[in-house]
């Protein structure tokens, strides 16, 4: 399909959620037909002084399709004062270049770059997909107008942080991607962008869930061969949204505790702990096993070691596990701690999800029943197809709210 030659630049509208993440972004929306669709990169760049080269492509199709895992981009931006090539999330770490990302030990999401690169790229990509799936076409450029909510951690969160993040994000950002011969101008224009406390739309993400979210809990409290079995704790979506719940959102820099009556936020506090906290000390353990034969080990990288089967991924995750095994008392002592202290012990349910839920569960999901079966509370884990998403689900539900009147 040839590009279109038309004058007329073609509009793209979205509203999305969109989770910054200090180890990856999340990016979420509702297609058409009202199904929740989700694009995921780590939250990682390199620069690059030249433009990348031309390839040959099978197809502009399975080019689009695979996109996001090669997103070679220019990006150009007056409110950012930025204007060079970049290789974005998975196409960056492929480099094997030097690589950026964020430093989980600094709570200034608000003023890094890289969260800003990275979701508006993805932005970009994300607009020209759903340009191609609605027309065919490959246009010479595009309009891509967004409406979005994002959060940064309880423990960095002011007003003014806030407000400082909405203004960068809102402005037009050009992206300019690559697709075989053909380079498609992108202008992302935020129009809106709300800045929130991760954790605190939490409960919006369950308003969008679907009864499969209570597998855990109802494993625990509804089986009758659990030792936790309570033939009174059978519950149903529309009573847990109107429960106190205790939420906390493990994540990879930090982990954000938040008590909630119904939809209302009451309190809540961000410690600087998760998944990247272990990771770090892990990689550092791992170069010490390896004679510090390697110097730079980006976490995403020892991320995808400990998915893969490489010549070193044992090691990898034998130390992970060690590491593991010491931040989940940690982890432990602060959930416990933060219910009490921010709820006095008042929420019945203590919910736990985020990117780091499922790496903690094996080591804290026993005890932590335990716990609130003294508390006379129960505990709500989610589900690992949920919990990786429900800060992007609940950012996406609230633009929604706010701007389409949903």
């Amino acid at each position: 399909m040839t590009k279109n030659t038309e004058k007329i630049v073609p509009v793209i509208e979205l509203t999305v959620g969109a989770d910054i993440g200090n180890s990856s972004t999340e990016i979420a929306i509702q297609n058409e037909n009202g199904v929740y669709e989700y694009f995921t990169q780590s939250s990682v760049i390199h620069s690059k002084p030249l433009r990348p080269e031309e390839e040959i492509i099978d197809s502009i199709s399975k080019s689009l399709d695979e996109l996001l895992d090669n997103l070679d981009v220019f990006f150009g931006s007056e409110k950012l004062n930025l204007n060079r090539y970049y290789s974005v999330g998975t196409q960056a770490i492929k480099s094997n270049a030097s690589i950026r990302n964020m430093d989980i030990t600094l709570s200034d999401k608000a003023n890094n770059d890289i969260p800003m690169i990275t979701s508006i790229s993805m932005l970009a990509a994300i607009a020209l997909k759903k340009h191609y799936a609605e027309t065919n076409e490959l246009p010479n450029d595009l309009e891509a107008k967004i409406n979005m909510c994002t959060a940064i951690p309880a423990s960095e969160y002011t007003v003014a942080k806030a407000r400082m993040l909405e203004d960068r994000f809102k402005a037009s950002h050009t992206v300019k991607l690559y697709i075989g011969s053909e380079v498609i101008t992108v202008n992302v224009n935020i129009i809106n962008c709300r800045v929130t406390e991760e954790g605190k739309t939490a409960m919006l993400a369950f308003s969008a869930a679907n009864d499969d979210i209570f597998d855990i809990y109802k494993e625990t409290y509804e089986n009758k061969d659990s030792e936790f079995y309570d033939e009174s704790s059978n519950i149903t979506l529309d009573q847990f949204l109107e429960s106190e719940s205790f939420h906390s959102d493990i994540g990879d820099g930090s982990t954000e505790f938040t008590f909630i009556d119904g939809f209302n936020p009451v309190n809540s506090h961000g410690v600087m702990a998760g998944v990247g906290h272990v990771t770090a000390n892990a990689i550092e353990e791992y170069k010490a096993r390896l004679n510090n034969s390697v110097v730079d080990v980006p976490r995403q990288y020892f991320m995808q070691l400990l998915r893969s089967n490489k010549s070193k991924s044992a090691l990898a995750k034998e130390v992970f596990d060690s590491s593991l095994n010491e931040a989940s008392t940690d982890m432990y002592t602060k959930m416990t701690n933060q219910y009490m202290s921010l709820t006095k012990s008042a929420a019945e349910f203590l919910v736990v999800h985020g990117g780091g839920a499922n790496v903690f569960k094996d080591k804290i999901y026993s005890k932590y029943v335990e716990f609130a079966n003294r508390a006379m509370a129960k505990v709500l884990w989610v589900p690992e197809k949920y919990a990786t998403k429900m800060n992007s689900t609940g950012l996406l539900v609230l633009a929604q709210n706010i701007y389409e009147n949903k």
